[in-house]
């Protein structure tokens, strides 16, 4: 299960992870997509891991009830068939626990670890990398300097408010994962192979399969970090 920061390229990483493991990709709209029924729409349930603007949260807090979507079903649709933000958040949960049960799939949306992290099985996976580098490749786009930096502090403050909505954690606190993976001087392919040797480890050893307790890993560095608290530099390419 993995999340990353935006625009340090977690998901191109995921997607040659799993084909480097030979295995099923699924990302945030994947999920969402295969848990939609008319009663709860893919729009929902994406919606459902959006930050709520502040009017959002103030009709929340006075309603007294589960969070309302920020999408309903329809004009039309009666009442009682109008899913609940919270409603929407426990299926994608749902779908999430499905695509892991197997045990063969990669799967990259920055709920995913908390979502799974009763699960012995599931490694747990944060992707990131400085702001400046994260900002370059904003602005390697053609988004200004100012722009980039702006739009990465609304993505991840975004990112945070709903982790924190759900979980009452901090995403980016590296004790909730298995390998924090600064990506800063590895590419796509470097990484990949990277988290596919820790990934094997990970299961020969069978901390993939039973349950003892985690072991914290440490605070996020300028060096890569791998399960149970222990840190190497990063491979050189």
């Amino acid at each position: 299960a993995i999340a990353a920061q935006p625009f340090s390229g977690g998901e191109a990483i995921a997607a040659a992870l799993a084909h480097r493991l030979g295995l099923a990709h699924v990302d945030n709209a994947g999920l969402s997509a295969g848990a939609s029924t008319p009663g709860f729409p893919a729009s929902a349930l994406e919606s459902a891991h959006q930050r709520r603007s502040f009017l959002q949260r103030v009709i929340d807090q006075m309603s007294h009830i589960s969070p309302i979507a920020d999408y309903p079903l329809a004009p039309s649709s009666p009442p009682a068939l109008l899913a609940t933000r919270l409603d929407c958040h426990r299926r994608w949960e749902s779908a999430v626990a499905a695509a892991a049960a197997g045990g063969g799939t990669v799967i990259s949306a920055h709920g995913a670890p908390f979502a799974l992290a009763r699960d012995p099985r599931a490694m747990r996976i944060l992707i990131t990398a400085p702001d400046a580098v994260r900002a370059r490749r904003l602005t390697d786009s053609g988004a200004s300097s100012r722009n980039a930096t702006c739009a990465l502090a609304h993505a991840d403050r975004d990112i945070a408010q709903v982790i924190d909505e759900y979980y009452a954690a901090d995403w980016l606190n590296a004790t909730h994962y298995d390998l924090v993976l600064n990506v800063e001087r590895l590419d796509t392919s470097a990484a990949a192979r990277f988290i596919s040797e820790v990934a094997l480890q990970f299961t020969h050893d069978g901390r993939g399969r039973s349950s003892p307790a985690r072991t914290p890993a440490r605070e996020p560095s300028p060096v890569t970090s791998i399960p149970f608290g222990v840190s190497v530099p990063a491979p050189s390419l």
